[in-house]
């Protein structure tokens, strides 16, 4: 084959290889910009949400609906430490909050009250609280008259939901008796522990890889926006960590088949 006849086929070979790949560049710019269109990008999450002002956290269900759940949370006269949380410190409740919801996790009312104490509040407790010596003074109301409002809320439903649910039952049922208030009701009722649904997930782990306890606001932040280190805002903290417990509670299996 004379050398001219080779090169000209090479050059013809060479020329089609570099019309190919333009045309698949083109080809892939075109579906590219096409993705681009039909499917927008989802707006980031500002890492911060306000659970007094978003309405994730005020579903409201109709009138006439059942209780099923109460959610609640506790605050306590001291700051008690995760580690040794009850030897040497007052665990007295001087807040009270919970919700009542449905058996869909629909909230149907919501209380929070604060509880008379004359003592003085640690500055370290009102850095964590924001409750007030002063607050106690003006807003609150006695221990037992707030323990018997929950007790009738209690009379109602089913299932008793906390975030550490043994820590924040021990002290509320001791601090009843201390009132002259029967506990049993709220001993013995069908209960759910976030924190230990949440340990279960396995999404907070330590260097070794054991599953870790996680706070309440860091298994909100995982569930709804994969975001375990999600900033929340509030102005009461009782009231924070029933309304993000109830949201969590949401998430749950058990509110597909309640019964189960």
């Amino acid at each position: 084959m004379p050398l001219s006849l080779l090169g000209c086929i090479l050059l013809a070979l060479m020329l089609g290889w570099a019309l190919y790949l333009l045309y698949e560049m083109r080809r892939r710019r075109e579906l590219l910009r096409e993705t681009e269109v039909s499917c927008p990008p989802s707006p980031r999450h500002s890492g911060e949400i306000d659970v007094d002002r978003s309405l994730l956290f005020r579903p409201t269900a109709s009138e006439g609906e059942t209780p099923y759940w109460l959610v609640f949370d506790t605050e306590t006269f001291d700051l008690i430490p995760d580690e040794d949380p009850t030897e040497g410190y007052d665990d007295r409740p001087i807040a009270l909050s919970w919700q009542l919801l449905d058996e869909h996790g629909v909230m149907l009312l919501e209380e929070s009250y604060l509880l008379t104490r004359t003592e003085h509040l640690s500055p370290e407790a009102t850095a964590l609280h924001g409750v007030t010596d002063e607050d106690l003074r003006m807003r609150a109301r006695t221990p037992r008259d707030v323990y018997q409002l929950f007790l009738r809320d209690l009379s109602r439903v089913q299932v008793i939901v906390a975030h550490h649910l043994s820590f924040h039952r021990g002290i509320l049922a001791t601090d009843m008796q201390r009132e002259g208030l029967g506990v049993e009701p709220l001993l013995s009722a069908r209960s759910l522990c976030t924190m230990e649904w949440g340990r279960g997930l396995g999404f907070k782990r330590s260097a070794s890889g054991q599953a870790l306890y996680p706070r309440l606001t860091e298994l909100f932040g995982q569930l709804y926006f994969a975001r375990p280190s999600l900033s929340v805002r509030y102005t009461s903290k009782t009231l924070r960590d029933v309304r993000l417990c109830a949201a969590v509670l949401r998430r749950h299996p058990l509110l597909a088949a309640p019964e189960q």
